[in-house]
């Protein structure tokens, strides 16, 4: 039944299953395109943080790589002095002996420690020899005497990188012959064996430029020139296909990128990231850049594999949605636009024109859909239409009652709102108090984490002592027992030698004797004695610790130890190593004199006795503060870094803790807690020591 008169092409083509469907098609193409973009977006974002992590965490290797190639140099001119026939040289201060004694170790060095040049400087800073390799060029000895020059008045090693022919790195340190400074030696390596080490640990191909200024070739070797950047390849990993990509880079960009940026470049159908990395980014002087070079073809590819994925599953969803619609909504919605066509026939009271195009559609039994529901309320509502009149005035007064309550109800609400916005307010400064607690957590565990990362560096570090000590100690001791025993038969057959001979032998056998001390050190830094413990009182182990020393005129000893201390509990020659070791480095801060105190308290709750050891010196400084007992670290030209690693060991070994604090040029106060003993032992203690005086 038609009630107006329309196009009829007009009203199929704007019929509401294909408007239906027209949107629906466009909402999915949208969420595709929107799906697509965010996750090629995310996919981008994710590689671009990946990448950051990744050069990070590649400048970090660098750092370590120079660190440790600077550390294992300055390790070896520690040991050259004590080379066969070096240390007589050195100490007598001939420039030919010294030379001669080195070249029959030149080779050894060359080959177990990498050296490509070295040179022996005496105090004056005149150079005694000069070793290299045939292909190392030192192009600036002007720059190295300058160094030498340093090292000779502070007599503390520098580290340098000259750059500007093959990249050599050097370290210039002082030598001491029988506790002499006699002069600085200089050795230097290339960094091609770091270099490729790097390669295997990373996979990144790594390389080094050197800017040239000029323009001129390196050793003229024209062929690794990078002309459009002005620079030399001194190394480069997978050279053949690397230098030309280089050259491409500087073809399409003439001057150097600036820190820290990548460049990204297309070569041979593969896609590259390059980083330029200034030498001074890691605290070495050059002018010279590491060049980290890494194929990222494969990650983006796997970026665009997964955009095209997502685009075609989309795109087939997209078409799969549009048929399954179509299919769903072309019956019902032809039943929809005939009953929307006798609505207008309500509005009429044409009520019996309404059942009866209604009831005269064939209708089903067996099953009966929304529609056949949407018609049976359309008889249902004409019918009830009818009697709509008769109601209105009644409906409209309970319209108006249903008003009134709502409106209560609204104010009830409004009230149930208010009361449940102060308790999420409550909620929220309690959220607050436990973001605070969390946040202090926090700190608190990072803090302990520290602590761990440094305890596991120091035990790293006396791992690394301990399987050169057994060795060094077995090798040093034999021949420092020989010489001891050689310097007292010349003591005791010269007699009556003149004063000087008397005091050249006394100083070789302080020499001998601060040699044994370094090797007993350097075996208790890695193996500590199990404490043989015992009770001895705290006044008794100072001045027993004390009295085996020559304390200087200009330093003054205030000992602040009262009479009815406790006594402690501990191995007394472990304790009176520790007390010895901190004392030595009291009167080794004063070199001009001060006041060394010492003094002992009861700390009761812990069931300890500190004891405390205060110099006035020059104190310790952050920098040294931070690693101060990790093995190695020492701020004295003669020492090896081992007393207080040696210190805090025994003290931990005997139940005790060590703790320092210092301020630069006031002083600085070493604590140490020892296990107080209990009463039985020191009432055993006092009786003793009573008896004693009685008698």
């Amino acid at each position: 039944m038609r009630l107006a008169t329309t196009n009829h092409a007009a009203q199929y083509i704007f019929s509401l299953k294909w408007r239906a469907l027209l949107i629906f098609s466009l909402l999915l193409l949208g969420i595709n395109a929107f799906s697509t973009f965010n996750i090629s977006r995310t996919l981008s974002e994710r590689f671009e943080a990946e990448r950051k992590t990744v050069y990070a965490r590649q400048v970090q290797e660098l750092d370590g790589m120079m660190r440790q190639s600077s550390a294992a140099l300055l390790a070896l001119t520690d040991f050259v002095p004590y080379l066969s026939g070096m240390e007589e040289a050195l100490a007598v201060g001939n420039g030919g002996s010294v030379a001669q004694a080195f070249e029959r170790h030149w080779r050894s060095l060359q080959l177990v420690a990498s050296l490509d040049a070295a040179q022996i400087y005496d105090t004056r800073s005149e150079l005694i020899q000069s070793w290299k390799s045939e292909d190392v060029v030192l192009r600036d000895p002007a720059m190295i005497r300058s160094h030498v020059q340093g090292v000779n008045k502070t007599e503390r090693p520098v580290t340098f990188l000259d750059c500007n022919g093959r990249c050599l790195q050097f370290v210039v340190a002082p030598m001491l012959a029988k506790g002499k400074h006699v002069g600085v030696i200089v050795v230097g390596t290339t960094l091609a064996a770091g270099i490729v080490g790097f390669k295997d640990v990373s996979g990144v191909d790594i390389g080094i430029l050197n800017v040239t200024h000029d323009g001129s070739a390196v050793n003229g070797d024209a062929d690794k020139d990078i002309a459009d950047w002005g620079t030399h390849v001194s190394a480069l990993t997978n050279l053949e296909q690397n230098l030309p990509l280089l050259r491409a880079v500087a073809t399409r960009q003439h001057t150097l990128p600036e820190t820290g940026a990548e460049l990204r470049e297309a070569y041979g159908g593969r896609e590259y990231e390059i980083h330029l990395i200034p030498f001074e980014k890691f605290s070495m002087r050059g002018n010279a850049y590491f060049v980290l070079i890494e194929d990222i073809t494969q990650s983006l590819a796997l970026i665009q594999q997964g955009i095209r994925q997502d685009l075609w599953v989309g795109l087939l969803g997209l078409i799969l949605s549009e048929l399954l619609l179509l299919l769903i909504l072309w019956r019902p919605l032809s039943r929809l636009r005939r009953t929307a066509e006798l609505l207008p026939l309500l509005a009429q009271n044409a009520f019996d024109k309404i059942r009866q195009a209604v009831t005269g559609t064939s209708r089903r039994v067996w099953y009966r859909d929304e529609f056949d529901v949407l018609d049976d309320t359309i008889v249902a509502v004409s019918q009830q239409l009818e009697n709509l009149q008769t109601v209105v005035a009644r409906r409209t007064a309970a319209l108006n009652e249903v008003n009134q309550a709502m409106g209560r109800m609204n104010e009830e609400l409004e009230r149930k709102v208010q009361e449940r916005t102060k308790q999420l307010n409550d909620a929220n400064i309690a959220m607050q108090h436990l973001n605070e607690e969390l946040e202090l957590k926090v700190k608190e565990r990072t803090g302990q984490l520290l602590e761990a990362q440094e305890e596991l560096v120091r035990k790293e570090k006396l791992a690394m002592l301990g399987q050169v000590a057994g060795s060094v100690g077995h090798e040093l001791r034999n021949p420092l027992g020989v010489m001891s025993n050689a310097v007292y038969f010349l003591q005791t057959v010269l007699s009556d030698a003149d004063e000087t001979t008397r005091e050249y032998l006394n100083i070789i056998k302080d020499e001998i004797n601060g040699s044994e001390r370094i090797v007993s050190d350097l075996l208790d830094a890695v193996r500590t004695k199990l404490p043989n413990a015992e009770v001895v009182g705290v006044r008794e182990l100072i001045e027993q610790t004390l009295g085996r020393f020559t304390v200087p005129t200009a330093v003054a000893i205030n000992l602040d130890v009262p009479d009815a201390i406790s006594p402690v509990r501990v191995d007394t020659l472990q304790i009176g190593r520790v007390l010895g070791n901190l004392i030595s480095n009291g009167l080794d801060a004063m070199p001009e004199g001060g006041i060394l105190e010492i003094g002992a308290m009861e700390d009761v709750p812990a069931g300890a006795i500190v004891i405390s050891v205060r110099d006035t010196g020059r104190g310790i400084g952050p920098e040294i503060m931070a690693k101060l007992f990790q093995p190695l670290v020492t701020t004295k030209a003669r020492g090896i870094g081992l007393g207080l690693v040696v210190a805090k060991n025994l003290t931990e070994a005997n139940g005790g803790k060590i703790g320092v604090q210092s301020v630069p040029g006031k002083g600085t106060t070493f604590t140490v807690a020892l296990p107080m003993a209990n009463k039985t032992e020191s009432a055993g203690v006092s009786a003793n020591k009573d008896q004693g005086e009685a008698r």
